[in-house]
């Protein structure tokens, strides 16, 4: 059965890194201390973009980008968490979050 990530999880996730503070880069989740950590760990407390959709969704890290190619994502998020950086991330989960919002409209009012 294929995961989903919902609308309403990709804007958590969204606000989970929003504090630059709870957000990392090249690793999905880390310690206070910069080691990384597993996106589950209770004492994680720093997130890269697909780390906080996993945390948020239960979806396994190895499964996110199959689940967010429905949202309509010509990027991998990964990248542009790491290379484009914190506002480019949020900004595409929350742009994710408005396309999946937009074609569930479509859909419900076909």
């Amino acid at each position: 059965m294929a995961e989903t990530i919902t609308a309403a999880q990709l804007r958590a996730a969204a606000d989970l890194i929003s504090d630059r503070r709870k957000w990392t880069t090249y690793a999905y989740a880390r310690y206070r201390n910069g080691v990384r950590a597993s996106v589950e760990e209770p004492r994680a407390c720093r997130w890269c973009a697909v780390g906080a959709v996993a945390r948020v969704s239960g979806v396994p890290i190895l499964r996110i980008g199959a689940a967010l190619a429905p949202h309509g994502g010509d990027r991998e998020l990964s990248e542009i968490n790491d290379c484009d950086g914190h506002a480019a991330a949020i900004a595409e989960l929350r742009r994710l979050a408005d396309l999946d919002e937009a074609r569930e409209r479509a859909v419900s009012n076909a």
